[in-house]
């Protein structure tokens, strides 16, 4: 059966309506489903967020996740958590540790990202001055035992803060535990080299070098000693201040025996030149330790004066712990060649030399930087020297310290 033109057209015109309303169809889905997806994304990244609410601060780290520092409007519920949404932060925070919180601040804080770093670094050091997050930190930081492997990093990435706000948190560590030898000694050298330090934290540092505890107490001096030094280059002002009162007690050597032993221990991490001539005055000095803590002092400082002090003292002091510090003190930096003369001839006095002293004196040669015919002459000696040595401890020693290319020749 045959279809007339015109119903055939009709038909045509047909079709092609319905076709087109089914692509305007497929056109409006696939646009509302893009409009969902580009909704949904932005609330995702935080930008259809209301502007009027507080935001927490937050530093981008190098494993995509984002550390977050509490404003005083979250503080409350602690001052570093990840960024998770409203159904899991519950549960996150009852299943996360403190020390594991602290870790994932490190992990910006101590990446080889420099701007990473920085962003973290320069996020804390904005809110660290914030009462009520600085309280919810210290909480937090309370809980971390001074065992655990996070807790020395943390402490060191405070330090690079180093606002006064966080030298206070770190003296009131210290002072709750004082008994705590590993909290102690990864807290006092951090103080130690902050840039700025505060008086509170040298009147704390000061406080701490008089525990009765030798080792925390020695720890304490030193880290004062790197104060001082730090100062003479930051503020000469005060460094020069803090030096002048150690100066004094080292120029009563008669007065307070412990007084003076911290004294020359401050003074001798310092290192500065111009306490030199006070600390070797203290050489001569009649008692035995205080000889051995004098010397121990000028290990930091390389002028021809010492050198000679320290040599003379390497040969000719009545006691043998005070000689071996002068080898001690030597080590410290580059050893002059105008020691070897000595060291030879503490060697060679096998009957006069304790046998502890000259092993002690070896250690001088490996530290020895010779060149051209000076090393050649050395070799040759030590090879001799070695093979007539009748005590093998010594004689290993002095052979360790012998170029390889010695046994050719």
């Amino acid at each position: 059966m045959s279809v007339p033109r015109e119903s055939k057209q009709i038909s045509k015109r047909g079709a092609s309506s319905q076709r087109k309303t089914s692509y305007s169809n497929i056109f409006v889905f696939i646009l509302l489903i893009s409009i969902v997806a580009v909704f949904v994304f932005l609330q995702r990244k935080g930008l259809l967020q209301d502007p009027n609410a507080a935001q927490p601060l937050s530093v981008a780290s190098p494993s995509s996740e984002s550390i977050q520092l509490a404003t005083p409007a979250n503080a409350s519920s602690g001052i570093l958590s990840s960024s998770e949404s409203p159904h899991t932060e519950q549960s996150s925070k009852q299943n996360k540790k403190p020390e594991e919180n602290f870790k994932s601040l490190l992990k910006d804080v101590r990446s080889k990202d420099v701007l990473a770093r920085n962003k973290a670094l320069n996020a804390f050091k904005n809110r660290s001055a914030e009462k009520a997050a600085l309280q919810r930190f210290k909480e937090e930081l309370r809980a971390v035992d001074a065992s655990d492997e996070a807790f020395p990093q943390l402490i060191a990435a405070l330090g690079a803060v180093g606002s006064p706000e966080i030298q206070q948190t770190l003296i009131e560590l210290v002072r709750e535990r004082q008994q705590d030898w590993r909290a102690f000694s990864s807290i006092v050298p951090v103080l130690a080299g902050v840039e700025n330090p505060t008086q509170e934290t040298i009147d704390a540092l000061v406080e701490f070098s008089r525990f009765p505890d030798a080792d925390f107490s020695s720890t304490a001096s030193l880290a004062l000693g790197g104060v001082v030094h730090t100062l003479s280059k930051t503020n000469p002002a005060r460094g020069e201040q803090l030096l002048e009162s150690y100066l004094r007690r080292i120029e009563q050597p008669h007065g307070n025996l412990e007084e003076l032993k911290e004294s020359l221990a401050v003074l001798g991490n310092a290192g500065l030149p111009a306490t030199a001539s006070a600390i070797i005055s203290l050489t001569s000095h009649p008692r035995a330790d205080v000889r051995a803590e004098a010397t121990m002092a000028l290990r930091f400082i390389r002028t021809p004066y010492v050198e000679r002090r320290l040599l003379s003292i390497l040969e000719r002091d009545a006691d043998v712990e005070v000689r071996m510090r002068a080898v001690d003190a030597f080590i410290q930096g580059p050893v002059p060649k105008e020691s070897l003369p000595v060291v030879k001839r503490i060697l060679e006095q096998r009957n006069s030399s304790p046998k502890i002293l000259r092993e002690h004196v070896i250690d001088l040669i490996a530290h020895l930087e010779l060149q051209g015919d000076d090393r050649s002459n050395l070799r040759q000696w030590l090879t001799s020297f070695a093979n007539s040595e009748q005590d093998l401890d010594i004689k290993k020693k002095a052979l360790a310290v012998v170029p390889e290319q010695s046994t050719a020749q």
